[in-house]
């Protein structure tokens, strides 16, 4: 008898997995759609730029007149990611200013310059807040609510990158066979984009709908960082040794908009999966399985 249910139970396995794939085509089909709707890869470049153009000379600034131990942070870790350190040391070794000299602008930047640059750089911060309200398909807020919504966000997460740098300082680096320091991460960067999201749009999405794609953006950064640290070193000395000193700002500005589309995409993934019954048919479905089991198991016991 044994032999039959279990032929049975297979067969009806099959079955409903085979309608749940044949549903989740409209699921891959929506996720296209508002691929296209959204303009993922145009608005990638949006961002990129607008973080190029306003975040990184902010940094710059900002980096001229923080204390040294607090600048040399900022300059390792950018150029452990970007691969910019392996970039200078070529340009160095080919007799080129390095991109330290080309950024010294602590003592040609007064308290004016760096106010403007704090300002400016809430460019990107909008930049990303536009990008949500289109994925959400919610009106944007703007003037000065909107600007002081942007620019608290931005301060506080460039505050909150200083607790992914110090989480992996303090583990001795990782690789990806290092699975604790890794989901520790994870779990900090999904935070992060937690409340990026509740916070650029105004709490009009819930925490629940906002959770997949925090999570998403969270594991993604960190799979494009380790991933940044591996293969951007190479490119960048390729196109310092083409380029020179510019081959560092092409070299950030490609990493900047891969970061980009990993911001978009993931908002977009996690919108979708959230408004989508997958999650909830597979609890139900886990649920009746364990019934099941019990129930099976009840007349051995």
């Amino acid at each position: 008898m044994k032999g039959p249910g279990r032929l049975a139970r297979a067969r009806l396995w099959a079955t409903t997995t085979r309608d749940l794939l044949l549903d989740r085509f409209e699921l891959l089909q929506r996720i296209w759609s508002e691929f296209l709707r959204v303009e993922v890869i145009d608005r990638s470049m949006v961002i990129g730029a607008q973080a190029l153009l306003a975040l990184v000379p902010m940094l710059i600034v900002l980096a001229a007149f923080l204390p040294t131990s607090i600048t040399d942070l900022i300059t390792v870790r950018v150029g452990e990611v970007t691969g910019i350190d392996a970039a200078e040391a070529r340009i160095l070794a080919m007799g080129g200013p390095s991109a330290v000299d080309v950024v010294n602008v602590r003592t040609q930047t007064g308290i004016i310059g760096v106010i403007v640059a704090v300002l400016s750089a809430t460019s990107f911060a909008r930049a990303v807040q536009r990008a949500y309200t289109t994925v959400w398909e919610l009106p944007r807020i703007g003037g000065v609510r909107g600007w002081g919504r942007c620019l608290l966000w931005l301060l506080c997460w460039l505050g909150s990158l200083e607790i992914l740098t110090t989480i992996r300082r303090l583990s001795g680096g990782w690789t990806m066979f290092d699975v604790l320091p890794i989901l520790l991460q994870v779990t900090v960067a999904t935070g992060i984009w937690w409340v990026s999201i509740r916070l650029l749009l105004f709490a009009r999405v819930s925490w629940q709908a906002a959770f997949p794609a925090a999570l998403i953006n969270g594991a993604a950064m960190v799979a494009y960082t380790m991933g940044s640290t591996l293969v951007m070193p190479r490119y960048a000395v390729v196109t310092a040794e083409q380029y020179g000193v510019l081959g560092i700002v092409l070299t950030v500005a490609t990493w900047l908009v891969g970061f980009a589309f990993v911001i978009v995409m993931s908002a977009l993934l996690g919108r979708a999966i959230a408004e989508d019954e997958l999650p909830g048919v597979l609890l139900e479905r886990f649920r009746s399985w364990r019934e099941e089991r019990r129930r099976t198991r009840a007349p051995a016991s």
